[in-house]
């Protein structure tokens, strides 16, 4: 395995397990199963593939925030 290898693999399988949980369907049972093993490294894992939906969700509604509270209301 070369270096490009060895450092992409953990990313690979990151995106494999993430991939997994996306086609339970919501399964909670399987759910729970793949998570359960999971946890030790799902911090790791969301690092690993730099997902930032959460974050970039947050942000946005912060902004969204402050741009209504930022203008005028009319009182009730």
């Amino acid at each position: 395995m070369n270096t490009l290898d060895q450092q992409t693999a953990p990313e690979q399988a990151a995106r494999e397990r993430m991939k997994a949980s996306h086609h339970l369907d919501g399964d909670a049972v399987r759910l729970a199963n793949l998570y359960n093993g999971w946890a030790s490294a799902f911090d790791l894992d969301q690092a690993r593939i730099e997902y930032c939906g959460p974050t970039i969700v947050a942000e946005l509604a912060g902004a969204v925030q402050t741009a209504y509270l930022a203008g005028q209301r009319n009182a009730i």
